[in-house]
Formats: structure tokens, C-alpha cells, sequence
């Protein structure tokens, strides 16, 4: 084999392997919904297969009479297959038990482990033999290879992921690796097999291309639901790009690569299925919120009972995936939003855009915050972001987010602000006391309208009025400070890494929709 025949290998599996693991990351990540440990877990899955395989690589390369160029083949092709075909296979087992997910971590090693093979190999056949020569082929050969693994996560998670879905990218991959695989099966054998190898290799990839919608029917249902799955988990939508994977089920519930997202539903009485009724305690926090922030749109459905609150006269959502938009869109009372000219959405992440608009002040700013437990939590519960977000607040200005039942969330805020307070799993904070009195407050509930009507004046939900109105918003500031938690901040990332790892074990098949 050639040096440049070589480099030309090695720096395709290098742009193949690490666009794989891009791959595994998603499918993994959205098993587990984003733990924060997900990263680790995937990384140390991939180098552990690498170094088994180079390991094995160098071994069979010594045995006698080996044709190695054949054994590169080799592993392209089965690499290639088990990687196609391993994940869904595994995803449908795991309807019939959870267990079968352990195949998953199999699955990457394995193919990690072949992919891992074809360094040593390409050095053994490619490198000159010259003493004065190995060294700097050798690392020719690795340059190559890290200029593949540098471009694979930049054209695949940037580019492939905005164009593709997973199933595809992961039948494109394959195809890569059959034809790679076909090229030096060609090389290496004799003119008879030339036909015999092309016939085998024409099949597979005419197959692969044909069988990857049917192989990959209700994927990532299957991966999420896993042993309770059913015709009824079948997602009504589902929208894929670099930001995540957006999914909706039947029942009108938003999942964000995998976790309860929220749902569409603007509804406060018994139906509720999102505790919609959150947001608007916003009423009974305070006086005359103008100008609104919110960070984190989802389903959107927070943000319209905000835009139908007639103190509101301008609010700016912050979204850092564009696909909510276009779900969104295929709900009529929601997508008013994306028309309103009181709101402005800005695509971006929350805390980038704080930082560059420091001067932007507001009297509301909400999160729905996701669990806190999911990997970049940290960036929107630490006590540094509340500081820069408390400085985008006007006098009197209230701060509200979900702490997904952390209590280090209130604990961190309460170092942060001089009043807290909390609502069902919202904790709102503020340097102005919470005070609004009864009347204050039910004249604030009766500006809330939903299809142009005032909302808590119809029969429906009058009782749901009066719970909200005459809810007691106890100060909690010096309480929680009293009691033994962590504080948040952006170097110990205790909302994230705090979490009991073997209790996420036992509960990654969601049951229901868990409200945030």
C-alpha cells in the first residue's frame, strides 16, 4: 500500500469514528435524557474499544501469513454493518426489557474496537521500513487521521445534523465504510473474486440504502419508552437538528433530546397537564411586569400566557434550537406568538445573550428551567448567571425559574437575591419583598385573557382564580440559607454532578410525563 493511499484511509476513519461518536452521544443522550454524565460515559466507552482495538490490530498483523490489506477490509465492512444495524436492533429488543440497553455500551466498543484496529494496520503496511523514514511517516499517518476526527464533529454535528436525520447519517456513515471497504477488497484480491467480492458489496449497499427507513421505524421510541412502549408512544412529531431532537407524543407533550419539555396547553383548571397554573402566579409577584424576559421558549406555551397578560407590552424570548419554532407553528392558539409584535425571539443561548446585553433591563424574567440534573444545567442555576441575570433587572424586578425540586436551586438564589419564595417547583426571587395585597392581586389575575376573554372570570375557571389569588407566598430567604445544601456556581456544577447516579439508572424509562 502506498503512503497516500494510506493517509487517504486513516483520514477517513479518523472523520468516520469521531462522527460516531457524535452519533452514540445523541442516541445514548437521549436514552438517559441528557444526564450530565452521559459525555463521560460515551468518551470512556470509544477509548477503552480504541485501545482494545489497536491492541488487537497489532496482534493479528503478527500472525502468519495474514493478508492485511484484506483485514482492514474486513473490519471496515463489519464495523460498518454493526453499526448500522446495532442500534436498532438493540432499541427494538429493549421493548421487551430495559436490560437489553446494556447491548448499547456493547455496541460502541465493538465498533469502536474495529475502527480501532486500522491504525496499526495502515502503519504496518504503509511505513517504510527505513529507520530514518518512520518516524515522520508514522506521524503523517496521524496528522491525517486527527485532521479526519477534527472535521468529523465540525461537518457532521454542524452541517450532516441540520440536513439529516440520525437514522440517515447513520446509513451515510455505513455507505462510507462499505465503499472504503469495497475499494481495498478490490485491491487485494485476484481477478475471479474481483466479481464475486463486487456482487456481495453491490448487495449490501443496496440493501443498507432500502432497509434503513424499515430498520429504523420508531427508532428513537423505542429508546425512550423502551419496555413500555406501545402504538400509543408513536410521536405525532418529531424534528431533528444540531440544537437536539424535538419530539411530540400524541398527547401533545414536548420531549427535548429524550426529557419532558413541557406540553402544549395554556389551560390552568383540572386538565393542567404542563402546571400551566405556574406562570401565572406571576400575578400575585408583581405589581406591573412591562417589559418580560424568557429564557427557554419549549412548547411555548408559558410564553403566550404571558403575551395574554394585559400588563405585558413587549417581551423578548431567548431559544437556542430554532426547531421549537417550526413545531410551534402547528399549533394554532401557540403560534400566535411567532406574529405578535409585542414579542421578539431571539435565537441564542440565554446566557450568551445576557452577556452581550447588559443594558437590556426587564421587570420579569422566567425560565422554565430544564432538570437540573442535565448536562449544561449549570449555565442557567449557578450563582454567577443569577448575578449577570440580576443585573438585566429593573427596581422591584422578580426573577422566576423552576428548580426542578432542588432545593440547592432556592439555596443558590437566596445568596443571590434578598427575597424568595417558591411555587410548586418555581422558586421567584427579588430584592423587593413579595406584598402584593388580595386586592392587588385579583386585580392582576383578572388582566389574564385567553381567546380575547378574561380567563378567571369564566365559570370554568373561577375557582382556579381564587386557589392562585389567595395562595400564601411564605419569605423563605433566611430559612433556606439555615439549612445544609450546595451552593450552585460554574466551577463545582453541583446541580448537575450532585445527582445520585444509580437512582438515574433505575429511572431512565420515563413513566407519564413528569411535570418540570
Amino acid at each position: 500500500m502506498t503512503l497516500r493511499l494510506a493517509l487517504i484511509i486513516s483520514l477517513i476513519a479518523g472523520f468516520v469514528s469521531i462522527s460516531m461518536e457524535i452519533v452514540w452521544f445523541s442516541i445514548l443522550g437521549y436514552m438517559f435524557k441528557g444526564h450530565a454524565f452521559t459525555f463521560g460515559a460515551v468518551l470512556s466507552l470509544v477509548l477503552f474499544g480504541i485501545a482494545f482495538g489497536a491492541k488487537y490490530g497489532y496482534r493479528a498483523v503478527n500472525k502468519p501469513g495474514v493478508n492485511v490489506l484484506q483485514l482492514i477490509s474486513k473490519y471496515l465492512l463489519v464495523g460498518g454493518l454493526f453499526n448500522f444495524a446495532g442500534f436498532p436492533v438493540i432499541a427494538w429488543l429493549m421493548t421487551f426489557s430495559s436490560a437489553f440497553a446494556a447491548l448499547l455500551a456493547i455496541n460502541v466498543v465493538v465498533v469502536s474496537g474495529l475502527l480501532g484496529c486500522i491504525f496499526p494496520l495502515l502503519c504496518h503496511l504503509a511505513v517504510s521500513q527505513q529507520e530514518q523514514s518512520v518516524g515522520r511517516q508514522t506521524s503523517q499517518l496521524y496528522a491525517a487521521n486527527i485532521i479526519g476526527a477534527t472535521t468529523g464533529p465540525l461537518i457532521t454535528g454542524y452541517i450532516l445534523y441540520d440536513l439529516f436525520s440520525i437514522e440517515q447519517i447513520i446509513t451515510g456513515l455505513c455507505v462510507v465504510l462499505l465503499l472504503l471497504s469495497f475499494m481495498l477488497r478490490m485491491r487485494s484480491a485476484g481477478a475471479a473474486p474481483k466479481l464475486k467480492n463486487a456482487a456481495v458489496y453491490v448487495t449490501l449497499l443496496v440493501g443498507v440504502v432500502l432497509v434503513h427507513n424499515l430498520l429504523y421505524t420508531h427508532f428513537l421510541e423505542h429508546i425512550q419508552y423502551q419496555s413500555i412502549f406501545d402504538k400509543t408512544k408513536v410521536y405525532k412529531h418529531l424534528l431533528h437538528n444540531r440544537s437536539g431532537i424535538l419530539a411530540v407524543d400524541q398527547q401533545d407533550r414536548m420531549f427535548g433530546s429524550g426529557a419532558y419539555d413541557g406540553a402544549f396547553n395554556t389551560d390552568p383548571s383540572e386538565y393542567n397537564i404542563n402546571a400551566v397554573d405556574r406562570i401565572y402566579m406571576v400575578a400575585a409577584m408583581h405589581r406591573q411586569p412591562e417589559s418580560v424576559l424568557v429564557i427557554g421558549l419549549s412548547t411555548g406555551s408559558w410564553a403566550k400566557v404571558l403575551a395574554n397578560y394585559d400588563h405585558v407590552k413587549q417581551m423578548t424570548i431567548i431559544e437556542i434550537n430554532p426547531g421549537y419554532l417550526d413545531i410551534i407553528s402547528k399549533y394554532p392558539e401557540i403560534a400566535t406568538l411567532l406574529t405578535d409584535k409585542r414579542v421578539k425571539i431571539i435565537i441564542d443561548d440565554g446566557r450568551r445573550w445576557l452577556k452581550r446585553n447588559p443594558d437590556q433591563k426587564f421587570d420579569l424574567i422566567v425560565m422554565n428551567t430544564t432538570y437540573h440534573w442535565r448536562q449544561n444545567s449549570t449555565n442557567l442555576l449557578s450563582y454567577e448567571f443569577l448575578g449577570m441575570a440580576k443585573n438585566n433587572l429593573k427596581p422591584n424586578g422578580v426573577m422566576y425559574w423552576n428548580t426542578t425540586k432542588s432545593q440547592d436551586v432556592v439555596y443558590t438564589a437566596a445568596h443571590v437575591f434578598s427575597h424568595v419564595t417558591t411555587y410548586g417547583t418555581l422558586v421567584a426571587a427579588s430584592d423587593s419583598p413579595f406584598n402584593l395585597t388580595e386586592e392587588e392581586r385579583r386585580s392582576n389575575f383578572m388582566k389574564f385573557r385567553r381567546f380575547d376573554e378574561v380567563l378567571f372570570t369564566q365559570e370554568k375557571f373561577v375557582n382556579r382564580g381564587n386557589q392562585l389569588i389567595n395562595m400564601p407566598l411564605p419569605e423563605l430567604h433566611d430559612s433556606i440559607l439555615k439549612q445544609d445544601l450546595w451552593l450552585i456556581t460554574d466551577n463545582n456544577m453541583a446541580a448537575e454532578y450532585k445527582a445520585d447516579i444509580w437512582a438515574i439508572f433505575k429511572n431512565i424509562t420515563p413513566v407519564g410525563a413528569e411535570k418540570k
